[in-house]
């Protein structure tokens, strides 16, 4: 605001102020006077701003109701009912479309007050319910009575009594239970004919039968049992993910031949895997992940036996993978080019350190490798004149700094090492240490893998605590240390 325009607006204030003041007799009075005054201002400058807005500005308000609509089913369900209580166009726009009721999130008991509004709102479009809930008597006369157009279903709770005994679920596409406290089964086949993703948390579910029940089934997540597993690749043709838990007490898994659709295969702590890992080769398979205790490592040099897969390996088997910023283990993960994935999760988080004797020396096919340092020095000190000679990119993660080396290593010939790559701890800060570190790899590059001076044309360094503009410079002074000798690295430790 002008001083000439401050100036007016002030003074007018004043003169209404004092007009007012002459009438009045009491404090109180004038306080009233005071208010109503601050109303017709506010409610003015309001008036004002709106009108602006009006003729001046392309607002949201301007948006046709398709794309309101559009823009609204984007928001949460609590974020879609507060749309109807901006302004009567907003609630027409929000009510008028079904499609922004049809995915519906209920967290407790309370919330199904509302479940009917909502489930009407929804008009007769398919429904997606994720449904969290104490008392399943509550539930199980809603569900019941909208089961034919309920294509996505999660119970959180006590699975309703009848559910599978009423009329049939013909748009269901998705079915989860997660209540690991109660074992039940799906009793009718057709109960939902045309499912195509199950997972089941907590009961074992008959999956077969003369009419083929699951056919058009394609991920399934849970147990089963014995007269199920050996004939499932028989029984549901189009799977794309198997993820098998509790499998302990299987005899047999899934025998092939594997249905052409299947890409991954997740199992947990089943023990005679070598057999059924050797039978799954070729069928292709690209993603097999283990959670399994160390008795399994034993099967890995199976994946290093064939000479057309390239492996990349990657080891980080001890446990504090929460130390790297990740809660969970990765446990030990090999991948070929073809984009198949051999991963084995440690079942505990604490492990005793790793036993490499298992890996053969000769490594024809490794492509990279991805290690921490501590595990290097028991890798290459319990496989001594390891081979690997398509390596191209070793990477060093969890690092500390100064970086965790000893020169004493046996020998690890890599002549193909072309990039190193470093990854520090989250919170190490190795700024004022940087040089010392690359000296101590680039004696590492030259004793334990046998590559001379400036083999290695690419440093990373990543997880650096310093601007950016230091990272840059500091990994390129480091680049340059790297490709150049010292005769002061020479010296033994």
């Amino acid at each position: 605001m002008t001083d000439p325009a401050h100036n007016q607006l002030y003074g007018l204030v004043v003169d209404i102020m004092r007009d007012s003041m002459r009438e009045l007799s009491s404090a109180i009075d004038v306080k009233k006077a005071a208010n109503a005054l601050r109303c017709v201002v506010d409610q003015a400058l309001a008036d004002a701003e709106q009108s602006w807005n009006t003729l001046n500005v392309w607002t949201i308000a301007h948006f046709p109701p398709e794309l309101l609509a559009h823009i609204f089913s984007w928001l949460d369900i609590a974020g879609r009912a507060r749309v109807t209580e901006v302004c009567r166009e907003w609630r027409a726009i929000a009510l008028g479309e079904p499609s922004l009721w049809t995915q519906i999130t209920i967290r407790n008991d309370e919330g199904i007050r509302c479940f009917e509004d909502l489930l009407r709102r929804s008009g007769t479009l398919c429904l997606a319910l994720d449904l969290d809930y104490r008392d399943p008597n509550a539930v199980a006369p809603i569900i019941a009575s909208n089961i034919s157009r309920i294509a996505s279903l999660t119970l959180r709770g006590i699975c309703p009594t009848g559910l599978f005994h009423g009329p049939s679920a013909t748009q269901l596409r998705e079915f989860e239970h997660r209540n690991d406290s109660e074992l039940i089964s799906i009793p009718r086949s057709n109960w939902a004919p045309n499912l195509q993703r199950l997972s089941l948390s907590g009961f074992y579910v008959s999956l077969l039968g003369d009419d083929r029940p699951f056919r058009h089934l394609t991920h399934f997540y849970g147990s089963l049992a014995n007269s199920d597993a050996t004939e499932l690749f028989t029984h549901c043709p189009h799977l794309v993910l198997l993820h098998l838990t509790d499998i302990e007490g299987l005899q047999y898994l899934p025998r092939p031949p594997i249905p052409p659709s299947l890409s991954t295969l997740n199992l947990h702590a089943y023990a005679n895997l070598r057999t059924y890992l050797r039978a799954y080769d070729g069928h292709g398979l690209q993603h097999i992940h283990v959670v399994s205790n160390s008795e399994n490592w034993e099967i890995v040099p199976l994946f290093f036996a064939s000479p057309a897969l390239p492996w990349t390996f990657f080891s980080d088997v001890e446990g504090d993978g929460a130390d790297w910023g990740d809660p969970n283990p990765p446990g030990l993960i090999l991948r070929n080019e073809a984009g198949m994935v051999l991963r084995i999760q440690p079942a505990a988080f604490s492990a005793p350190r790793t036993n490499w004797s298992w890996l053969p020396p000769q490594l024809p096919n490794l492509t990279s490798m991805t290690i921490a340092p501590h595990q290097f020095e028991d890798l290459v000190g319990q496989t001594p004149g390891l081979y690997a000679p398509s390596l191209a990119t070793l990477e060093f993660i969890k690092c500390h700094s100064p970086f965790d080396y000893h020169k004493d290593f046996v020998p690890f010939h890599a002549p193909n090492l072309r990039e190193l790559v470093v990854v520090f701890r989250v919170g190490e800060r190795p700024y004022a240490k940087v040089l010392h570190l690359v000296k101590e790899l680039r004696v590492l590059l030259r004793d334990t893998l046998g590559l001379p001076t400036g083999s290695v044309s690419r440093l990373t360094l990543k997880n650096f605590s310093a601007r950016d503009g230091d990272v840059a410079v500091l990994s390129q002074i480091a680049q340059e240390v790297i490709m150049t000798d010292d005769p002061e690295d020479a010296t033994s430790p």
